[in-house]
C-alpha cells in the first residue's frame, strides 16, 4: 500500500472518529473496523485494514501503525504507544485529533495567506508587460520627434521596449511558469 497518498484531512477525520468511538468506550478493534468501513476505497482504508491484519497476527496497535510511516508520523505512533501503555488511548486519540486539526488549520491559513502576494506579483508582471509592449511603443515615436534630452530611466525603458520581443517572451514564460507552479502545488 502506497502510504504517501494519505491526506492530512483524511487522517484528521479518522483520528477524530477514533477519539469519539474510544471515548464512548468502544473497543479498539471494532472502532478500527468501523473507521475502515467509513473510509472505503481510500488509501487510508487499505492501511487500516493492514493495521487490523497486523493486530490479528499479534502485533500491538502502535507497532502496526509503525509499519506505515508515510501515513502515521513518529509522534502519532509515539502518542498511541503511550496511550496503550497507560490504558488511556482514548485521551491520546483526543490529543492527536486536536493536534492534527490545528496543523490542518495552520496549513490552510498559510495557503490562503499566499494567495494575495501571488495575485499582486502576477498583476505587477502583467501590467508591466502591457506597459512595455503596448503603451510605450506608441509613445516612442512621439519622444523621438521631440528635440528634448530624455531622462535616463525613460531612455532605458525605451531601449527595453524596442527589444521587447525577447523580453515579452521572457516575461510571458515567467508568468506562465509562476502560474503553473502555483496551480500545480498540492493542497495544504
Amino acid at each position: 500500500v502506497d502510504t504517501s497518498k494519505v491526506k492530512l484531512d483524511d487522517l484528521a477525520i479518522f483520528t477524530r472518529k477514533m477519539a469519539t468511538m474510544l471515548d464512548a468506550s468502544l473497543p479498539l478493534v471494532p472502532s478500527l473496523s468501523f473507521a475502515a468501513k467509513g473510509e472505503e476505497g481510500t488509501t487510508l482504508a487499505r492501511i487500516i485494514e493492514g493495521v487490523l491484519n497486523r493486530m490479528d497476527e499479534g502485533s500491538p496497535f502502535w507497532r502496526a501503525l509503525q509499519d506505515y510511516p508515510g501515513a502515521f508520523s513518529r509522534v502519532y505512533v509515539g502518542l498511541v504507544h503511550a496511550g496503550e501503555n497507560s490504558g488511556r488511548i482514548d485521551q491520546m486519540f483526543e490529543k492527536l485529533a486536536d493536534l492534527l486539526e490545528r496543523q490542518l488549520a495552520f496549513k490552510r491559513r498559510i495557503s490562503s495567506a499566499m494567495v494575495y502576494p501571488i495575485i499582486l506579483l502576477g498583476s505587477f508582471l502583467l501590467s508591466g508587460t502591457f506597459f512595455m509592449t503596448v503603451i510605450l511603443p506608441t509613445l516612442v515615436p512621439m519622444f523621438a520627434s521631440m528635440s528634448l534630452e530624455l531622462p535616463v530611466p525613460t531612455r532605458v525603458l525605451m531601449f527595453i521596449s524596442s527589444h521587447v520581443f525577447s523580453l515579452k517572451t521572457a516575461v510571458t514564460s515567467a508568468v506562465g511558469l509562476a502560474l503553473f507552479s502555483y496551480v500545480g502545488l498540492p493542497a495544504f
